[in-house]
């Protein structure tokens, strides 16, 4: 039963993974002679941004300095969208903040660090924050 579970999550992370390359990804365009050009666009940029702070919660053994450094990092990103997840999730990433400076373990914080984690994965899915998550939505046909 563990190795199932296990296998499961980790086909989820696969897909995770599969999904923020898939975002990032610069755009391919064809020159008028034929040639394929890779274009990076500010969106991609974004992108690509957006998945780095998404691998940079997801590292573990990290002293306390650099864990802070990171929540600093997805704390000062989110904080320019007007949304209530991201609302939710600075509260999330400075009660992990409190916690931190407060000495507390690793294992004490492995809930809070999944719903942090979770609720930028969201945050990444969502097409108001970051552009790119459209190429993800598939159109419902009418």
């Amino acid at each position: 039963m563990q190795l199932k579970a296990s296998a499961q999550k980790n086909l989820k992370s696969e897909a995770i993974i599969k999904e923020l390359e898939f975002m990032s990804k610069p755009k391919l365009w064809e020159l008028s002679d034929g040639t394929v050009k890779e274009v990076i666009t500010p969106e991609n940029s974004r992108a690509k941004e957006l998945s780095e702070l998404y691998h940079g919660l997801n590292l573990s053994n990290l002293r306390v300095d650099e864990r802070l450094d990171v929540l600093l990092h997805v704390k000062w990103t989110v904080k320019e969208f007007e949304t209530k997840l991201a609302k939710e999730l600075i509260e999330l990433i400075d009660r992990e903040a409190d916690l931190l400076n407060r000495g507390r373990k690793e294992k004490a914080l492995e809930g809070l660090r999944k719903r942090i984690t979770r609720c930028f994965l969201q945050i990444l899915r969502d097409p108001r924050c970051n552009p790119e998550a459209e190429r993800l939505v598939k159109p419902v046909p009418i």
